[in-house]
């Protein structure tokens, strides 16, 4: 759900204090991780809508307040955007769909919007599990490092939210399907590259592979021994944990 929707926002937030709750004085407990592959929405080719999730009523509502603190007034955005709007219910969130002959300037202040929703919505999950447990950390992890395309197409930007939590990760299935979006094993320096670029936004704290590949995945690749070693030992080189 959108938790921009007041609803499923609180019941989800309630849900995860409850859990913390519960659970927070178990022995086998090490931390939490609040955020699986934290991402927001997708590009054309996944999102029916054209864009960057989410289009909803409360959605649009949050950016456009978003946009009346940047710009001021609406003659403030209209003189950037290049555009005549006349009331702010004019104002819509850009899509990629018909937006490749426009100013640009509209999708890249939704793209802002988005990765301050995204950080926003981090902290949200923090604060909840900090409501239920005030002794273990709290962690989450990306599907992979924003220095591939996400913190432009899918509005990630891991430097901001490693601020939010104790630990940070990534998932790791290099002989999955990504990058490569038909299928196929990813080069060995991509795969050390998505090591590299979350340990550099993890700063000081201790960073994770939440998720390391362990056998044939979707395509059945040859997946050996020998591989999952230098997949490992590549982690352990760069101080994952």
């Amino acid at each position: 759900p959108c938790f921009d929707h007041k609803e499923p926002r609180e019941a989800a937030m309630q849900m995860m204090t409850t859990v913390a709750k519960r659970y927070k004085d178990r022995e086998n407990l090490l931390m939490w991780d609040a955020w699986n592959e934290l991402w927001w929405g997708g590009g054309p080719d996944i999102h029916p809508a054209g864009g960057i999730a989410c289009y909803c009523g409360d959605t649009v509502t949050k950016f456009r307040e978003w946009l009346k603190n940047k710009y001021g007034s609406l003659k403030g955005l209209n003189g950037t955007w290049l555009r005549n709007y006349v009331d702010w219910e004019d104002v819509q969130p850009a899509r990629f769909v018909g937006q490749f002959y426009g100013t640009h300037v509209d999708m890249l202040d939704w793209r802002r919007f988005t990765i301050w929703n995204w950080v926003e919505k981090g902290q949200m999950r923090v604060e909840a599990m900090r409501k239920g447990d005030t002794g273990h950390p709290i962690v989450c992890h990306t599907w992979k490092s924003c220095i591939f395309h996400e913190i432009g197409e899918l509005c990630m930007d891991d430097w901001r939210v490693t601020e939010l939590f104790d630990k940070f990760g990534t998932s790791a299935y290099p002989e999955s399907s990504f990058p490569n979006p038909f299928g196929g094993p990813m080069p060995i320096s991509d795969f050390c590259a998505n090591l590299d670029g979350v340990r550099c936004a993890s700063g000081k704290k201790d960073w994770w592979i939440s998720e390391l590949q362990g056998g044939p995945l979707k395509w059945g690749f040859d997946f050996t021994p020998e591989k999952q070693s230098l997949f490992m030992w590549e982690g352990i080189a760069r101080g994952a944990k």
